[in-house]
């Protein structure tokens, strides 16, 4: 059965595969915050005698246990600067890594980050500043010089699959040039944004920030970075660390405009999380449509209370059938949409093979009486959240936009193809209609929390669902599906994608749109492909468990490999995957093992 859900009536809707929501709170305050532990080396690294590399260790070591999620280890910085880093190595190798828990470091250039990579980092920060002389007197160098090698560090990250936090120093004063710009803050938070920093961290360096400061600064820079990007760090030089503290939460919490969020059935309720966190600044309030099968209602109260309970708003919802026009045309009589995000549809491959008639009744005549209704109505703002199935067996890889598309090799794969045609043709025929299509590649992963992921009802059709499951004991082993490809090991070779980043990956399409942009077309992808018995090997090492397999025939409608260029992305959208592999299946592990069997009961 297809099904719609409402949320609030005005402005954005989006359409999806599991459930919607949307929010509008009057509270002052997040009711969860995210906290990244740095004493361990924004610390230690000031202290005039050099702390022995044991006690670091054991200090982190209690770090882990009290719980913290995110512990900044140490520093691979030259130790003729900065001497009290000089066993970096040393105590990033000998602490524990605790199940669940990160452990950045800094790395100020490429020479830092290949010995931080070396030695194990999983992630890295690099910093930056907003003044020019702090700048000159901290690295040697300009701004731009100083972004030259942060942009040398991103592109080895995203090569090794290594997830890259930022950090911008000054934000509020500098002990050189006094005052600074709110908007030379935006500017940089900007750029290390782009640059593919997936989240920045903004700095008052000496301490000399007030309140009044700081909500100045923050309302410069979330005009131009997504508030889930943002975080603060507050030094108490004067004594107004906290008070710029509670001032960052309440800006953050009440940025201008209202909310709009979403949910993709095998996004795991990533993109809602998401989009509530990251408030658009055009984009207001938001109705969801998709597609839900009977069997999948049971979990969808206890995920939208966790989303509730992570964003802190408030969810209202409805549903109806995405296939009912009438009813379609009801809810457009009812409110006035600015745009529609379309994630409806069916989605297995294998499933699709089997029953090519469900899928062509549900995802085309779904998509062409929404494109009627729209267009009736005026609303001419689309994302279409597309396939990689669309390029078929590809002729070269990595896949471009520019490959050739329509030789699909299952029915998912051509009916997203045809109704790609259809929206292309429309925004040809008719110069006012814009839209955004993304061609996204395997999505992966859960909220970092462990409290949303990814609950497929029977038998999962994908492959890493099933692995987790396996993993924790619900399933006996993994079906490998044909060892007799052309590719490393055998086995078929997929780009996968972590949530969270397709996630922003729809909120860039969405400020796509308000260029006025026609049609585009984006891959969303790391660019890497990984086989099946690499991912299976990944799930072992997050996980700890050993994961049985066996191998079996071919699965029909499967390609060999399949994986993205996604540098137009980069290029157009500001976009880029930033969470590696390891950090995938982590996020995974810990939504599996915290909840063993789906929504329907907790570890």
């Amino acid at each position: 059965m297809a099904t719609m859900r409402k949320v609030l009536p005005r402005r954005l809707m989006v359409l999806a595969s599991l459930r919607a929501v949307s929010t509008s709170s009057a509270d002052t305050f997040p009711k969860q915050v995210k906290i990244v532990e740095v004493g361990a080396r924004d610390g230690l690294q000031n202290e005039k005698n050099i702390v022995p590399t044991p006690t670091k260790i054991k200090l982190i070591d209690m770090l882990s246990e009290a719980g913290l999620p995110v512990i900044e280890a140490t520093s691979f910085v030259s130790p003729k600067w900065v001497p009290q880093m000089a066993d970096n190595a040393e105590v990033l190798k000998g602490i524990q890594k605790f199940p669940g828990i990160i452990y950045p470091v800094l790395t100020p250039n490429i020479k830092g980050f290949q010995a931080a990579v070396a030695a194990g980092a999983k992630e890295v920060s690099i910093f930056g500043a907003a003044s020019e002389q702090f700048t000159k007197k901290n690295t040697n160098c300009s701004i731009d010089e100083s972004l030259q090698r942060s942009d040398e560090i991103l592109r080895a990250a995203r090569a090794a699959g290594i997830p890259v936090r930022g950090y911008v120093s000054c934000v509020l004063g500098c002990p050189y040039e006094g005052k600074i710009s709110p908007a030379k803050v935006a500017e940089i938070t900007k750029k290390m944004y782009s640059m593919g920093c997936y989240e920045i961290s903004l700095g008052d360096t000496i301490g000399v920030g007030t309140p009044g400061i700081m909500k100045d600064m923050l309302s410069a820079v979330m005009y131009e970075v997504p508030v889930a990007a943002l975080a603060v760090h507050c030094h108490d030089t004067y004594g107004q660390a906290l008070a710029n503290t509670l001032m960052a939460l309440q800006r953050l919490r009440q940025q201008n405009g209202s909310e709009f969020t979403g949910s993709l059935s095998h996004f795991g309720a990533g993109f809602p999380v998401q989009g509530l966190a990251d408030k658009g600044p055009s984009f207001q309030e938001l109705l969801e449509v998709h597609t839900l099968g009977e069997t999948r209602r049971g979990s969808m109260p206890e995920s939208l209370q966790r989303v509730q309970e992570l964003t802190g708003r408030s969810v209202e919802f409805e549903e109806m059938d995405i296939l009912d026009q009438a009813a379609l045309q009801r809810l457009f009589k009812k409110h006035h949409f600015m745009a529609v995000i379309h994630f409806a549809g069916l989605k297995a491959v294998g499933e699709s093979v089997q029953k090519p008639l469900d899928y062509y009744r549900v995802n085309l005549t779904g998509t062409i009486q929404l494109l009627e209704i729209m267009r009736a109505h005026g609303v001419k703002n689309l994302v279409f959240s597309s396939s990689a199935t669309v390029y078929g067996n590809p002729q070269y890889l990595p896949l471009d936009e520019a490959h050739p598309t329509g030789g699909c090799t299952n029915p998912y794969g051509k009916s997203k193809f045809f109704i790609e045609e259809m929206i292309r043709d429309l925004c040809r025929a008719d110069k006012t209609w814009n839209a955004v299509l993304l061609r996204y590649f395997n999505p992966i992963g859960a909220h970092a929390s462990g409290c949303i992921g990814e609950d497929p009802q029977g038998i999962p059709n994908n492959l890493m669902p099933y692995v987790s499951q396996v993993a924790i004991g619900r399933r006996e082993a993994l079906n490998v599906f044909g060892n007799d490809y052309d590719t490393e090991d055998g086995t078929g070779v997929r780009d996968y994608i972590h949530v969270v980043d397709l996630a922003k990956g729809h909120i860039a399409a969405l400020r796509k749109l308000k260029e006025q942009c026609g049609c585009r077309i984006y891959n969303l992808g790391t660019g890497t492909g990984y086989s099946v018995l690499q991912m299976v090997q990944a799930m072992e090492k997050a996980s700890g468990q050993k994961i049985p397999y066996k191998v079996v025939a071919r699965r029909e409608g499967d390609v060999a490999a399949c994986y993205a260029n996604p540098s137009l992305a980069l290029k157009e959208l500001g976009w880029t995957a930033a969470l590696g592999l390891d950090r995938m299946c982590e996020d995974l592990w810990r939504w599996q093992k915290q909840n063993p069997s789906g929504f329907g009961a907790q570890a």
